[in-house]
């Protein structure tokens, strides 16, 4: 069984039902997935199963390690912006999957971020917003073994983060990886 595929099937499976309603990305220009929206960060459990479909696909390669750092120096997602609450300001940035039009991302579902997922237009192609209820459920199911991976990943692969965007999650961890 793909387990990457099983621990998003909660918000597939929620995403299917809106299709049945034509209820879906197909008729939007993306603006959850430009910077005029998008700052998803994801786990180095989710930059893992992004990493290995790559890698399965054929698509990781030099081209694909300079639009990932092109888009880090681009919208400048290496320099933190500390914010009150002693956190870094989230930036927003275009993903580097993806692309105008209606398909939208190039990833397919079985490995989009869960965030990605869980973010739903509430009329044909607009309004986009996350649902909560479903993403909890989704969360609570997998929340001990997500936990449990990602701090195996991240002792591992020596990493020191919980939590990045995506073309930082995928540049780090590939360079921990090695493949």
């Amino acid at each position: 069984m793909n387990y990457a595929k099983a621990r998003r099937e909660t918000l597939l499976n929620f995403m299917s039902q809106l299709d049945g309603v034509k209820v879906n990305c197909l008729n939007c220009e993306g603006t959850c997935c430009t910077s005029r929206a998008n700052s998803m960060r994801i786990t180095p459990l989710e930059a893992m199963d992004i990493l290995t479909y790559l890698r399965e696909s054929g698509r990781l390669n030099d081209s694909l390690k300079e639009r990932l750092r092109g888009c880090i120096s681009d919208y400048r997602l290496d320099v933190e912006i500390p914010t009150s609450r002693g956190r870094a300001f989230r930036k927003t940035y275009t993903c580097p999957f993806f692309s105008p039009g209606p398909k939208g991302c190039t990833l397919p579902k079985d490995v989009n971020p869960y965030g990605c997922l869980g973010f739903n237009p509430e009329i044909s192609g607009g309004n986009c917003s996350l649902k909560e209820d479903v993403a909890s459920v989704r969360e609570e199911k997998f929340q001990v073994f997500e936990t449990q991976e990602n701090l195996r990943l991240k002792k591992v692969f020596n990493l020191d983060w919980d939590k990045m965007t995506i073309p930082q999650a995928l540049l780090s961890l590939w360079s921990e990886v090695g493949v």
